[in-house]
């Protein structure tokens, strides 16, 4: 049984959610300051927009408040992304410069 699959069960995609969350939130947090931070950032982020369309492919067959739960958790781990790629790789702040006179 494929994840978002017709056959896949609301019990079984809470499950496989729930796993793939861990294991979203446990590869973010091993995410080190350093030359490849933004490619292993992008790679979680990526984890978080698949179980994302994983979820709206299912949507349908869940009720309403769980949709909204789903939905919600979704949001926050790519927040969670987010937040982290601002404290391990923060833009660098706009300023003008001086003109030399």
């Amino acid at each position: 049984a494929g994840i978002g699959g017709a056959e896949v069960t609301k019990e079984e995609f809470f499950g496989v959610f729930r796993k793939e969350q861990v294991a979203i939130r446990e590869a973010l947090s091993t995410v080190e300051a350093g030359d490849r931070v933004s490619e292993e950032l992008d790679a979680v982020l990526k984890r978080v927009q698949a179980l994302e369309e994983s979820f709206t492919r299912i949507a349908h067959i869940l009720p309403a408040y769980d949709v909204q739960q789903y939905r919600a958790q979704c949001k926050e781990m790519a927040a969670e992304t987010a937040a982290r790629r601002e404290q391990l790789a923060p833009r660098k702040k706009f300023a003008f410069k001086k003109k030399a006179q």
